[in-house]
Protein backbone atom coordinates (compact mmCIF):
# COMPACT_ATOMS: atom_id res chain seq x y z
CA UNK A 1 0.00 0.00 0.00
CA UNK A 2 1.35 3.42 -0.99
CA UNK A 3 0.05 6.67 0.43
CA UNK A 4 1.10 10.25 -0.15
CA UNK A 5 1.67 13.13 2.26
CA UNK A 6 1.99 16.24 0.09
CA UNK A 7 4.25 14.43 -2.35
CA UNK A 8 6.02 12.36 0.31
CA UNK A 9 5.70 8.68 -0.45
CA UNK A 10 4.93 6.33 2.40
CA UNK A 11 4.69 2.57 2.55
CA UNK A 12 2.96 -0.03 4.70
CA UNK A 13 4.20 0.26 8.28
CA UNK A 14 5.76 -2.60 10.22
CA UNK A 15 3.49 -1.94 13.18
CA UNK A 16 5.76 -3.66 15.72
CA UNK A 17 8.59 -1.26 14.84
CA UNK A 18 7.11 2.18 15.40
CA UNK A 19 3.82 1.72 17.25
CA UNK A 20 4.75 0.73 20.80
CA UNK A 21 1.97 2.55 22.60
CA UNK A 22 2.30 3.93 26.10
CA UNK A 23 -0.68 4.28 28.41
CA UNK A 24 -2.42 7.58 27.77
CA UNK A 25 -3.10 10.10 30.47
CA UNK A 26 -4.42 13.64 30.66
CA UNK A 27 -1.18 15.31 29.61
CA UNK A 28 -1.21 16.86 26.11
CA UNK A 29 0.30 14.72 23.35
CA UNK A 30 2.63 16.06 20.69
CA UNK A 31 0.62 14.10 18.09
CA UNK A 32 -2.34 16.36 18.86
CA UNK A 33 -0.26 19.48 18.21
CA UNK A 34 -0.18 19.97 14.44
CA UNK A 35 2.61 22.16 13.10
CA UNK A 36 2.64 21.25 9.40
CA UNK A 37 -0.88 20.77 8.08
CA UNK A 38 -0.76 18.31 5.17
CA UNK A 39 2.31 16.43 6.41
CA UNK A 40 0.62 14.05 8.85
CA UNK A 41 1.54 10.43 8.09
CA UNK A 42 -1.62 8.38 7.33
CA UNK A 43 -2.68 5.68 9.75
CA UNK A 44 -1.05 2.26 9.22
CA UNK A 45 1.69 3.86 7.11
CA UNK A 46 5.31 4.81 7.61
CA UNK A 47 7.00 7.80 5.97
CA UNK A 48 10.68 7.38 5.10
CA UNK A 49 12.73 10.45 4.19
CA UNK A 50 16.38 11.23 3.47
CA UNK A 51 17.29 14.27 5.54
CA UNK A 52 20.63 16.00 4.87
CA UNK A 53 23.04 17.20 7.51
CA UNK A 54 23.26 20.98 7.67
CA UNK A 55 26.51 22.93 7.72
CA UNK A 56 25.17 26.33 8.84
CA UNK A 57 26.83 29.48 7.54
CA UNK A 58 26.00 33.16 7.82
CA UNK A 59 24.47 33.17 4.33
CA UNK A 60 21.24 31.40 3.39
CA UNK A 61 21.57 27.91 1.91
CA UNK A 62 18.93 25.58 0.48
CA UNK A 63 18.76 21.79 0.82
CA UNK A 64 16.25 19.22 -0.40
CA UNK A 65 14.60 16.46 1.62
CA UNK A 66 13.98 13.40 -0.56
CA UNK A 67 11.89 10.24 -0.34
CA UNK A 68 13.38 6.75 -0.67
CA UNK A 69 13.11 6.97 -4.46
CA UNK A 70 15.35 10.08 -4.30
CA UNK A 71 12.44 12.26 -5.43
CA UNK A 72 12.47 15.75 -3.87
CA UNK A 73 9.67 16.01 -1.31
CA UNK A 74 10.43 19.14 0.72
CA UNK A 75 12.98 21.93 0.78
CA UNK A 76 14.60 23.81 3.63
CA UNK A 77 16.36 27.17 3.62
CA UNK A 78 18.65 27.93 6.56
CA UNK A 79 21.48 30.04 7.91
CA UNK A 80 23.44 30.22 11.14
CA UNK A 81 20.99 31.71 13.67
CA UNK A 82 23.06 34.66 14.88
CA UNK A 83 20.68 37.44 13.93
CA UNK A 84 17.01 38.33 13.80
CA UNK A 85 14.74 36.76 11.20
CA UNK A 86 13.91 33.24 10.07
CA UNK A 87 16.89 30.89 10.36
CA UNK A 88 15.18 27.68 9.15
CA UNK A 89 12.21 27.47 6.75
CA UNK A 90 10.45 24.31 5.55
CA UNK A 91 8.33 24.52 2.40
CA UNK A 92 7.05 22.61 -0.63
CA UNK A 93 9.39 21.91 -3.52
CA UNK A 94 6.91 22.96 -6.20
CA UNK A 95 6.63 26.43 -7.68
CA UNK A 96 4.11 27.52 -5.06
CA UNK A 97 6.75 27.07 -2.32
CA UNK A 98 3.96 26.60 0.20
CA UNK A 99 5.45 27.40 3.61
CA UNK A 100 4.84 24.84 6.35
CA UNK A 101 6.82 26.23 9.28
CA UNK A 102 9.88 28.22 10.28
CA UNK A 103 12.23 28.77 13.23
CA UNK A 104 13.71 31.98 14.66
CA UNK A 105 16.43 32.50 17.25
CA UNK A 106 15.27 32.62 20.87
CA UNK A 107 17.53 35.27 22.38
CA UNK A 108 16.70 34.29 25.97
CA UNK A 109 18.63 31.01 25.79
CA UNK A 110 20.19 28.47 23.41
CA UNK A 111 16.90 27.63 21.69
CA UNK A 112 14.85 28.22 18.56
CA UNK A 113 11.25 29.43 18.56
CA UNK A 114 8.90 27.54 16.23
CA UNK A 115 6.19 29.13 14.10
CA UNK A 116 3.69 27.49 11.80
CA UNK A 117 2.10 28.96 8.71
CA UNK A 118 0.47 32.38 9.11
CA UNK A 119 2.86 33.36 11.93
CA UNK A 120 1.27 30.88 14.37
CA UNK A 121 3.46 30.44 17.47
CA UNK A 122 3.91 26.71 18.07
CA UNK A 123 6.60 26.35 20.73
CA UNK A 124 10.38 25.98 20.92
CA UNK A 125 13.20 23.47 20.53
CA UNK A 126 16.22 23.39 22.83
CA UNK A 127 18.98 21.13 24.08
CA UNK A 128 18.12 19.01 27.12
CA UNK A 129 21.53 19.55 28.72
CA UNK A 130 24.86 21.27 28.20
CA UNK A 131 25.95 18.79 25.51
CA UNK A 132 24.18 17.72 22.29
CA UNK A 133 24.53 14.07 23.34
CA UNK A 134 21.99 14.80 26.08
CA UNK A 135 19.41 15.21 23.34
CA UNK A 136 16.88 17.86 22.39
CA UNK A 137 13.26 18.58 23.20
CA UNK A 138 10.34 20.37 21.59
CA UNK A 139 7.87 21.99 23.98
CA UNK A 140 4.65 23.42 22.56
CA UNK A 141 2.65 26.33 23.92
CA UNK A 142 0.30 23.81 25.56
CA UNK A 143 3.26 21.92 27.09
CA UNK A 144 3.12 18.90 24.78
CA UNK A 145 6.62 17.45 24.38
CA UNK A 146 8.76 15.74 21.77
CA UNK A 147 11.91 14.11 23.21
CA UNK A 148 14.83 13.55 20.85
CA UNK A 149 17.44 11.11 22.11
CA UNK A 150 20.85 11.29 20.50
CA UNK A 151 24.01 9.31 19.94
CA UNK A 152 27.21 10.41 21.68
CA UNK A 153 27.93 12.53 18.59
CA UNK A 154 24.75 14.51 19.17
CA UNK A 155 23.01 12.93 16.18
CA UNK A 156 19.25 12.35 16.67
CA UNK A 157 18.30 8.68 16.93
CA UNK A 158 14.80 8.34 18.44
CA UNK A 159 11.80 10.65 18.75
CA UNK A 160 9.27 9.97 21.51
CA UNK A 161 6.32 11.89 22.89
CA UNK A 162 5.75 12.87 26.51
CA UNK A 163 4.04 9.52 27.12
CA UNK A 164 7.06 7.51 26.01
CA UNK A 165 5.57 6.45 22.68
CA UNK A 166 8.09 5.96 19.88
CA UNK A 167 7.19 8.23 16.94
CA UNK A 168 10.21 8.16 14.64
CA UNK A 169 13.77 6.90 14.30
CA UNK A 170 16.80 8.32 12.50
CA UNK A 171 19.77 6.33 11.24
CA UNK A 172 22.92 7.12 9.24
CA UNK A 173 22.98 6.23 5.57
CA UNK A 174 25.87 3.84 4.79
CA UNK A 175 28.47 5.42 2.49
CA UNK A 176 26.55 8.72 2.41
CA UNK A 177 27.64 10.66 5.46
CA UNK A 178 25.81 13.78 4.31
CA UNK A 179 22.45 12.04 4.74
CA UNK A 180 20.40 10.30 7.41
CA UNK A 181 17.29 8.20 6.89
CA UNK A 182 14.33 9.19 9.06
CA UNK A 183 11.36 6.83 9.44
CA UNK A 184 8.20 8.38 10.82
CA UNK A 185 5.24 6.45 12.21
CA UNK A 186 1.49 6.81 11.62
CA UNK A 187 -0.38 9.88 12.82
CA UNK A 188 2.87 11.80 13.32
CA UNK A 189 3.65 15.24 11.88
CA UNK A 190 6.47 14.47 9.44
CA UNK A 191 7.23 18.17 9.08
CA UNK A 192 7.86 18.56 12.81
CA UNK A 193 10.21 15.55 12.85
CA UNK A 194 12.15 16.81 9.82
CA UNK A 195 12.42 20.33 11.21
CA UNK A 196 13.52 19.03 14.61
CA UNK A 197 16.22 16.94 12.94
CA UNK A 198 17.50 19.94 10.98
CA UNK A 199 17.21 22.25 13.98
CA UNK A 200 19.51 19.96 15.96
CA UNK A 201 22.25 20.83 13.45
CA UNK A 202 21.63 24.56 13.95
CA UNK A 203 21.69 24.26 17.74
CA UNK A 204 24.95 22.30 17.65
CA UNK A 205 26.45 24.99 15.40
CA UNK A 206 25.24 27.70 17.81
CA UNK A 207 26.85 25.86 20.73
CA UNK A 208 30.14 25.51 18.84
CA UNK A 209 30.09 29.20 17.92
CA UNK A 210 29.39 30.18 21.52
CA UNK A 211 32.27 28.02 22.74
CA UNK A 212 34.63 29.49 20.14
CA UNK A 213 33.63 33.02 21.10
CA UNK A 214 34.20 32.28 24.78
CA UNK A 215 37.68 30.94 24.04
CA UNK A 216 38.59 33.89 21.80
CA UNK A 217 40.98 36.56 23.11
CA UNK A 218 39.27 39.49 24.82
CA UNK A 219 40.25 41.96 22.06
CA UNK A 220 38.50 39.77 19.46
CA UNK A 221 35.33 39.37 21.53
CA UNK A 222 35.19 43.17 21.94
CA UNK A 223 35.56 43.67 18.20
CA UNK A 224 39.00 45.31 18.45
CA UNK A 225 41.71 45.09 15.80
CA UNK A 226 45.17 43.70 16.26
Amino acid sequence: EIAEVTGVQTCALPICLLCAMAARDDRPSITDAILCVGLIVPEECECTLLVPHLAPRSISTQVTIEDVERTPALKAVFHLPTQEGRCLILSDVDESSNLFAYFVLDFSNLALTIYGAEERHFGLIRMRGSRPSAGFEVITRKQAQLHIRCATSGEPRTFTDGHGRLLAVAEPVPDEHALRVVRIGPGVDAGLVVLSTLASDLLKAMLALEAATTRAPLWRRQGCRE
